[in-house]
């Protein structure tokens, strides 16, 4: 019980974190929010936070998951997700589109580690979404990392069609023939394991499998 109360009052907390970078980022008053987002960095990540536009969302993942319970270290990376995704609003809002779509990339990929990691939803209201960040980053071409990482989550999810969807769009933008054909042999010997039923619910039926996979074998990629 004291637990559960523990990170009841966390999750309230830091709502109101985000909730107060919400509203000064819709009033404009970007100061306020940039300071506002430094407390929210702070909060999570002690004071080693400076370098986070370049730090990989993996190893932001492993620090705030590290020596935690499961829903401690969950629910801090949905922290840190919201905050970025905030922080990509405000950047977007001040016409810094690179920044935007680095804050927003970084978001989805750790949202993406959760939706792997953990079974059980976040009880943080208005948390953002995968869906959600998928389409702030419509307008762009995704990096064959999180290309790669959301073939895997759609896979963990059941969503096989939508994997290899996104299996497809990676073919275009990775450029190792010998690591992207190693990444779709696994992923398509991963799905020849699952029954009939398993796959037609998924929306990949066993023979688009089997020609996936021989396309790949040979060739290195259905493009190829």
């Amino acid at each position: 019980m004291r637990r559960r109360d523990y990170m009841l009052r966390l999750i309230e907390e830091f709502g109101q974190v985000i909730a107060a970078i919400h509203r000064t980022i819709l009033a404009r008053q970007d100061q306020a929010a940039e300071r506002a987002l430094e407390e929210a960095y702070r909060q999570l990540l002690g004071g080693d936070f400076s370098n986070l536009p370049t730090r990989l969302p993996a190893e932001l993942f492993t620090r705030l998951t590290f020596g935690e319970s499961p829903d401690t270290g969950r629910d801090k990376c949905v922290w840190l997700a919201a905050a970025l995704c905030e922080e990509g609003q405000l950047r977007a809002a001040q016409k810094q589109e690179f920044a935007s779509y680095r804050c927003y990339v970084q978001a989805l990929q750790i949202l993406l580690l959760i939706g792997m990691r953990f079974e059980f939803p976040t009880m943080i209201e208005d948390a953002p979404t995968v869906v959600d960040l998928l389409s702030r980053l419509s307008p762009y071409q995704l990096p064959s990392t999180t290309l790669a990482l959301l073939v895997d989550y759609y896979a963990h999810v059941g969503a096989y069609g939508q994997a290899e969807d996104v299996l497809f769009d990676l073919v275009e933008v990775e450029h190792d023939v010998t690591q992207l054909q190693t990444f779709g042999i696994a992923f398509y010997e991963r799905l020849l394991q699952l029954s009939d039923a398993e796959l037609q619910a998924g929306n990949l039926p066993r023979s688009e499998v089997t020609a996936g996979l021989a396309a790949f074998r040979a060739r290195g990629g259905p493009s190829a």
